[in-house]
């Protein structure tokens, strides 16, 4: 599994990774289940490129314990940078998670 090939990793000093969960549109509970067993591996920073649908999935992806998340192409159909960054960095209440970049 790809946990266990970035445990491996870890374990020869490797300390970040980026992993690419093959998805169109939105959060699975198999990539959620993945994001949290990479996330718990200590020493190893893991970011994910995954497609999301909203800034929320942000915050999900975030509790996982993950570093951090390449949105994909959602960032430049339907999500604004400013609510991805607030999400991430969970400042408070997102404003319209459905608000088009343009």
């Amino acid at each position: 599994t790809c946990a266990e090939a970035c445990r491996r990793l870890q374990e020869a000093g490797v300390e970040a990774v980026v992993c690419s969960a093959d998805r169109k549109a939105g959060l699975s509970a198999e990539i959620l289940d993945a994001c949290r067993k990479l996330g718990a591996i200590r020493g190893l920073e893991v970011t994910v490129a995954v497609s999301i649908v909203s800034a929320e999935e942000i915050r999900v992806l975030k509790e996982t314990g993950i570093a951090g998340v390449i949105p994909g192409v959602a960032l430049y159909e339907r999500l604004d940078l400013g609510m991805c960054l607030e999400a991430a960095e969970d400042r408070g209440e997102p404003e319209d998670d459905e608000m088009p970049l343009f």
